[in-house]
């Protein structure tokens, strides 16, 4: 929930920030089974989560949050947890 004032809280930017490295995931993923695998539906669903990290970036740049996704590539991310995945 956002506070009053349009403002987030330390804990909603951190939430916001691991939002985008899961979207981030999720189509670095279906990306790869989309390659590994001949099935549309693999293309779809990355192409959705395409779609919502680029809402997530959207709120990220309103709230002046870091994108933790700028500049990586397919299959690497900044948090340590969401490597290791």
């Amino acid at each position: 929930m956002l506070t009053l004032g349009g403002t987030l809280t330390d804990a909603q930017k951190s939430t916001l920030a691991a939002m985008a490295q899961e979207e981030k995931l999720a189509h670095d993923l279906y990306a790869a089974f989309g390659t590994e695998y001949d099935l549309v539906v693999f293309d779809r669903i990355a192409g959705s989560e395409t779609q919502h990290l680029a809402a997530v970036r959207t709120l990220l740049q309103r709230y002046g949050v870091t994108d933790p996704t700028a500049g990586t590539t397919d299959g690497k991310f900044s948090d340590p947890a969401v490597q290791a995945t």
